[in-house]
């Protein structure tokens, strides 16, 4: 890699052009690439910096929850307390259905035909 020149040497393939979005120093582990869909390239690269990892942090479990979400109850929480699905949202799922059928049948008949509710 030359940040100066704007390349990447790969294997096999020679020199390419790259477009670098940040420097880096430290020891070049890995490097993969990837194209997409679309015919574009990308190089994901893996660098070896020296600096230590962070301590993990440490948590009491007098104080941490968990939590369930679910389809019946909105939540269930590990301490037994249960939080119920919002009200607005049921009545509001009822009628988009519905409505957006209407929507649907709209655009395929002339206008005059139209039914929205």
């Amino acid at each position: 890699m030359n940040f100066e020149t704007n390349t990447v040497k790969l294997p096999k393939i020679g020199e390419i052009k790259a477009v670098f979005h940040r420097k880096f120093e430290g020891e070049l582990k890995t490097a993969t690439v990837s194209r997409t869909c679309k015919g574009h390239y990308y190089i994901s690269i893996l660098v070896e910096d020296g600096k230590e990892l962070p301590e993990k942090q440490k948590f009491s479990e007098s104080t941490t929850i968990g939590i369930d979400v679910g389809i019946k109850d909105f939540a269930v929480l590990s301490t037994g307390e249960k939080i119920e699905n919002p009200e607005y949202l049921k009545t509001t799922e009822s009628g988009g259905r519905a409505w957006g059928l209407a929507l649907n049948r709209g655009k395929n008949e002339p206008r005059s035909h139209s039914v929205f509710i």
